[in-house]
C-alpha cells in the first residue's frame, strides 16, 4: 500500500481526507520465451519389441533396432519455453 499525500479515498468528498491510501503492486517483466526445436527420430521396425531392460538409454535402442529397421523419418519438434 501506497501513501499519496492530497488524495482522496473513493466514496468520500473532496477535502474530507487529508492523506489517502491506493494500492499499488510491483510491476515485473514477463519472463523471455525462446523458441526450442526438438528432433525425433522416428523407425518403423520388422519386430513387434525389443529385447531391452527399462534402464536401456536411446542409443541402445536405436542399436538394437538398427537390423530390424524398414523405414526412418527424421521430424523436428518446435515449441515456445
Amino acid at each position: 500500500m501506497v501513501s499519496m499525500p492530497g488524495m482522496r479515498q473513493p466514496g468520500r468528498p473532496p477535502g474530507s481526507a487529508k492523506d489517502a491510501t491506493i494500492s499499488a503492486s510491483p510491476v515485473t517483466a514477463a519472463p523471455a520465451r525462446r523458441k526450442v526445436m526438438a528432433p525425433i527420430t522416428m523407425l518403423a521396425i520388422s519386430r513387434p519389441t525389443l529385447d531391452l531392460g527399462a534402464a536401456a538409454t536411446a542409443a541402445d535402442v536405436l542399436r538394437a533396432a538398427q537390423p530390424y529397421v524398414i523405414q526412418q523419418t527424421d521430424l523436428i519438434g518446435t515449441y515456445h519455453r
